[in-house]
């Protein structure tokens, strides 16, 4: 058993995949990042707010904010305009996504690739989005 475990965030040496998912009312925060001998790096991170309509059918306003794909955390306003105005659907939060994927301007480095950092912002935005709307929905 000793050797399959290095320290608290490694296994068998090899660096550990960390992920985490917060949710609250049109809140949505996710984060992949790389856990090596108690140093935690993120790979990409994206957290979202949104407001639906009264009938919860439509997105009247969004924030989305990218972390870990460009100099500094930055807004994703083309994925925030793919959504305002628009119906909360699947289809919808998918064009939103490959919005923020286009919005993200990630480098390369030892975590990864700007284009595997690319389509992580991607499929976080959909992981975000999709249960920020259906808290907003189930708290009515």
């Amino acid at each position: 058993m000793g050797e399959k475990f290095g320290s608290p965030l490694t296994a068998a040496g090899a660096p550990a995949k960390v992920t985490a998912l917060f949710t609250f009312q049109g809140l949505a925060r996710e984060e992949v990042a790389e856990a090596s001998a108690g140093d935690i790096v993120a790979v990409a991170g994206v957290g979202v707010y949104v407001q639906l309509d009264e009938k919860l059918e439509t997105f009247t306003h969004a924030r989305i904010c990218l972390c870990a794909v460009a100099p500094v955390p930055l807004r994703a306003t083309g994925a925030e305009a793919a959504l305002v105005g628009k119906p909360a659907t699947a289809e919808t939060i998918a064009a939103a996504a490959k919005a923020a994927a286009a919005d993200a301007r990630p480098i390369s480095d030892q975590r990864g690739t700007a284009d595997f950092r690319r389509l992580l912002v991607e499929a976080l935005t959909v992981k975000t989005l999709t249960p920020a709307v259906e808290a907003i929905r189930g708290a009515r």
